[in-house]
């Protein structure tokens, strides 16, 4: 079971490996400043891609490393 873009779960459809930060937000329902404290936290990596010489980029995280850290805090929370 993969997350589409849209949020729902396909069987068939594969996830992507690496993610913007608006689509993370979008499909996790997540606020971007949490994110960044997670990645701060070295809880989550994430990646810059950006031009030689550019000082702005785009940044990348992982939507699997996200999964598993609510998959994690769901399994205290529901005994």
């Amino acid at each position: 079971m993969n997350i589409t873009d849209t949020g729902h779960t396909s069987p068939d459809v594969e996830a992507p490996r690496y993610m913007r930060v608006g689509d993370i937000c979008r499909v996790f329902g997540l606020k971007r400043s949490f994110l960044y404290e997670l990645v701060k936290q070295k809880r989550i990596s994430s990646i810059v891609m950006r031009g030689r010489s550019a000082t702005r980029g785009i940044r990348l995280f992982r939507p699997d490393e996200l999964e598993h850290i609510i998959a994690e805090s769901t399994n205290g929370a529901c005994t």
